[in-house]
């Protein structure tokens, strides 16, 4: 398993501090997100409010059919979930063997069709 670069202490007083540059909350999250952290460089790209790379974690999620992460980063960049990515999320998911994601996707396109009918 991966070693995070960041212990959680240090990532939280990171975040925490009213006076942490967006620049290296952004360079600390793309670390972490290339040692394979993508949820908690999510919470680095909130904060420094990096949309860029909140949407690489989307598209990541998506590629990987990780529900947990779409649902995270779309939270965080503060947008609704797009039929397009959960149709190819929950096709991801099946391929992965990720049955508990796939159903996650399925059923929230369940509720996206209601809502549009």
């Amino acid at each position: 398993m991966a070693k995070s670069a960041l212990k959680w202490k240090d990532r939280r007083a990171l975040i925490d501090h009213p006076k942490t540059a967006p620049e290296v909350l952004s360079r600390a999250g793309r670390e972490l997100l290339t040692r394979g952290f993508p949820a908690e460089s999510a919470e680095l790209f909130r904060k420094a409010k990096d949309h860029e790379g909140l949407r690489d974690i989307l598209a990541m999620a998506v590629g990987e059919g990780n529900f947990f992460l779409y649902s995270l980063a779309n939270q965080y960049l503060g947008q609704s979930p797009k039929v397009e990515e959960l149709t190819s999320l929950a096709q991801k998911a099946q391929e992965a063997g990720l049955l508990f994601y796939r159903d996650k996707a399925q059923e929230l396109l369940g509720q996206l069709d209601q809502q549009t009918s």
